[in-house]
């Protein structure tokens, strides 16, 4: 139930420190369920790239709790998926293929495995193989923020600031609320 109440709170971004709260107390009560504890390690690295905070050691916690859940459900997407963007952000971005390519064995419908190697492909100048796997993610969900902001980044680096407009664009039409930054 606590798992649930979190994904709530996070699916609308209404209040991340509460989820936190939601997914500390799913942990307390089964110290071993990795689910929980992915998505609570994914916020520690959340708090980072929402801006929440500054502290690069909620990277490497995040990291801590992820491995610890991969100990616990070696066969977690979710660990793996999270782990991808936490290496990305600790600047250990020769990691994130293996991880991103693990989650997407482990769930070919999860949407954060191609994204993550999307970014990855983007970070290193790649931006045919990020459009490529982007383009596969809006073809299953058109409305899916994060590919799309990606997607506009990847034309603006490869000289289509008309693209790059249309394609972020796209994001403020889905919900005029979403901010912009990649």
């Amino acid at each position: 139930d606590y798992l649930q109440i979190a994904m709530r709170l996070l699916d609308s971004q209404e209040d991340m420190p509460r989820a936190r709260r939601m997914l500390e107390k799913a942990i307390e009560l089964d110290p071993t369920f990795a689910q929980a504890r992915a998505w609570y390690g994914l916020t520690h690295a959340l708090l980072i790239v929402s801006g929440q905070s500054n502290d690069t050691a909620w990277l490497y916690k995040a990291e801590e709790e992820l491995r610890r859940a991969l100990q616990d459900d070696p066969n977690s997407a979710r660990a793996h998926a999270s782990l991808a963007m936490v290496y990305l952000y600790q600047g250990r971005k020769e990691l994130v293929p293996h991880e991103a390519r693990r989650t997407m064995e482990l769930n070919p419908s999860d949407r954060d495995g191609p994204l993550m190697l999307a970014v990855y492909h983007k970070w290193s100048g790649e931006y045919l193989p990020s459009q490529t796997l982007l383009a596969s993610l809006l073809k299953n969900d058109p409305l899916y923020v994060p590919a799309r902001t990606v997607m506009g980044d990847n034309l603006r680096q490869m000289g289509d600031p008309a693209g790059s407009i249309r394609e972020l664009g796209r994001v403020l039409e889905s919900d005029p609320r979403n901010v912009i930054a990649s």
